[in-house]
């Protein structure tokens, strides 16, 4: 492997590992490597291998080009995610709502909460009716 990709991949292997709060030993686990493999790529006195490396990116769905070249985001965008589907207007919206005080932002996810609750009790209640009617 070439030493700038290997001292790329090492940094990037300790700074996803410290990310997710994992010891060597733990994130060692996660992919089935012991800790002292974990320790010598950090310190780049082992070239990670690419079997660890894909291991990495498909535990934890951390990009490949991140991992290797340090390029784009570290993680993966999974398209099926449901805030993935959000529009910008949403997505704006939620912003906004996180720049709220505390108490305020309280107040509007009581009322949220309480108007999605409404409407899915609405959405069985027809259900219902539909399936009264159609059988």
């Amino acid at each position: 492997m070439n030493e700038n990709i290997q001292n790329n991949a090492a940094e990037k292997v300790r700074e996803l590992r410290k990310s997710l709060n994992l010891t060597q030993k733990e994130f060692g686990e996660q992919v089935g490597l012991s800790r002292s493999y974990i320790g010598n790529v950090e310190k780049g006195e082992q070239a990670a291998s690419i079997n660890f490396l894909l291991a990495v990116s498909a535990k934890f769905n951390v990009s490949l080009d991140w991992l290797v070249y340090g390029l784009g985001h570290m993680y993966l965008i999974d398209v099926n995610h449901p805030l993935n589907k959000l529009l910008t207007v949403e997505i704006e919206t939620l912003s906004q709502y996180a720049t709220l005080p505390p108490q305020l932002r309280l107040s509007v996810f009581k009322a949220v909460r309480n108007c999605l609750k409404e409407i899915n009790t609405h959405m069985l209640e027809v259900i219902d009716h539909f399936r009264d009617r159609h059988q």
